[in-house]
């Protein structure tokens, strides 16, 4: 943790110290202009024109349904907060390598840095060869820090941007977020048939490892210890995380449990889950043990197939930001993406005095969604 913030600290002196070359928003975000990148853009708009306008008007139908769906999200979290007050969020700060206190996500640092900057990145690349492929300008690249949070930016002539047809502003304000959901869809079929089948066969489950043990719950009264591994449950050997689960649950809160690591026993109470009183409760933090083949080890070694292993950790970290990230984007609200898609259809189909009624009153609703599933869950857990 003291890395970490060390970090982060490091990250906003080194913007401070070279405040001149930033441009400062709401003291906060700071921009650094570049033009890099700008001519790849340009180089592959002129190259692929037709595959990127199609790709482009995918992303219009996307976006809007992306829109639909993340604010259905917020409209369905908030009412499950206000009737289960022991109902997760829906959506959540993320900080990559800290624990926010009542966030159900832990984002690991260099995973979590890494995968938000490639997601930026593809973001922002996006929206700018789609505007060269529309003819419009790129002004300006760069990188921009959020606080301590690193991403990217690209700057389309706003003018030239207006100016184009209602069809080419979609498709630019679009491209972002299709790029960072297509990125999702991608990483999703690679980790289902090639990746995760490539690790089944190079890396063996060998049980359940315990890796925190809640004090004064089922498995601390049992005298169960972290780093114990869990072989067999009630002499029913274990095969997988979700085969752990399916034993656990043929329980119920009373029932006593037997642990087993083929040495030691542990004799286990169930108890009562905090979330739902009917299902059993162990009080325990725990992951996959994992080993290497002894076939695969012995004609490769240990690396590589630990370096496939952590590369799907980190996939999945860049599957989960991008898909997130790019659906937040698609809110209805202000300046983003999704925003300037929104009010765009607004001056399309209505007049200028009910465009602005309109926008006025949605992006009240959102923002007030907003606020309500980002902090009602931390006064939940504070009070």
């Amino acid at each position: 943790m003291i890395l970490v913030i060390s970090f982060y600290l490091l990250i906003v002196l080194l913007v401070y110290l070279n405040r001149d070359k930033f441009q400062i928003y709401a003291n906060i975000i700071a921009l650094y202009r570049t033009h890099l990148g700008i001519s790849s853009m340009s180089w592959l708009a002129k190259k692929f024109p037709r595959i990127i306008k199609f790709l482009s008007f995918i992303g219009i139908f996307v976006g809007f349904l992306g829109m639909i769906y993340i604010s259905y999200i917020l409209v369905d979290g908030a009412f499950n907060l206000l009737s289960n007050p022991n109902a997760p969020p829906v959506i959540t700060p993320v900080i990559p390598g800290i624990k926010i206190p009542g966030s159900p996500i832990f984002v690991p640092f260099w995973y979590g840095i890494i995968a938000i900057f490639i997601v930026a990145a593809l973001h922002e690349f996006s929206h700018g060869v789609v505007a060269r492929a529309y003819k419009i300008k790129v002004k300006n690249s760069g990188v921009v820090f959020f606080g301590p949070i690193i991403g990217a930016f690209v700057e389309p002539d706003e003018t030239e941007l207006r100016k184009s047809s209602f069809r080419a502003q979609l498709s630019v304000f679009s491209a972002g977020p299709f790029s960072n959901i297509l990125t999702g869809i991608i990483i999703l079929l690679l980790l289902g048939y090639i990746i995760s089948p490539t690790i089944d066969k190079l890396i063996d489950f060998d049980g359940i490892k315990i890796d925190k043990v809640e004090d004064g719950k089922p498995a601390d009264l049992a005298g169960l210890e972290e780093g114990y591994i869990v072989r067999s449950v009630n002499d029913l050997k274990l095969n997988s995380t979700k085969n752990f689960a399916d034993v656990l649950f043929l329980n119920k809160p009373g029932d006593v449990i037997i642990f087993s690591d083929g040495k030691n026993e542990y004799d286990i109470v169930l108890g009562n889950h905090p979330n739902n009183e009917s299902m059993p409760y162990l009080g325990i933090v725990h992951s996959q043990n994992l080993k290497v083949n002894p076939s695969i080890a012995e004609n490769w070694g240990n690396y590589l197939p630990w370096f496939i292993l952590y590369l799907r950790e980190f996939l999945l970290w860049l599957f989960v930001l991008s898909v997130g990230i790019g659906l937040a984007n698609l809110l209805p609200l202000g300046p983003v993406d999704g925003g300037r898609m929104f009010q765009l259809s607004l001056f399309k189909t209505l007049n200028q005095n009910k465009v602005r009624s309109v926008w006025k009153f949605v992006n009240s609703i959102v923002i007030l969604l907003l606020l309500f599933n980002l902090f009602y869950p931390y006064l939940r857990y504070i009070f």
